[in-house]
């Protein structure tokens, strides 16, 4: 074989492997939504405090700032723009109410399931 034919499979070979390389290596979105046929009772706390924000109006958050705490992902369709280490406090006369799940993969690939809830 010539020196030309190998130089052209062996750049074909390291393309192939790079396709391989970055397909098998592309995070996938396994975070699931299950929405409440109706909207479940009220959380007892007036606080949330944002652990990490995953869309503009969507955060994870925490009843304290230590986030050893049950997680809670915090939406809103009002277009308030959550950030992180941001306290999210409940107006007079409502509540943080639940309205589903969010289902998602931590960075260290566990599977975890939390409230979603909306202020209500």
């Amino acid at each position: 074989m010539s020196k030309t034919w190998t130089f052209v499979l062996g750049i074909a070979t390291g393309i192939a492997l790079s396709g391989l390389f970055v397909a098998g290596t592309a995070p996938t979105d396994s975070s699931v939504v299950t929405m409440l046929d109706e909207p479940g009772d009220c959380l007892t706390t007036s606080s949330l405090t944002v652990f990490q924000v995953l869309a503009p109006n969507m955060a994870l958050a925490a009843i304290d700032s230590s986030f050893d705490s049950l997680l809670f992902l915090v939406t809103n369709d009002d277009g308030q723009i959550y950030y992180d280490a941001q306290v999210i406090k409940v107006p007079n006369k409502k509540c943080f109410r639940q309205i589903g799940t969010y289902k998602y993969k931590t960075k260290s690939q566990n599977m975890r399931t939390v409230p979603i809830v909306k202020i209500n």
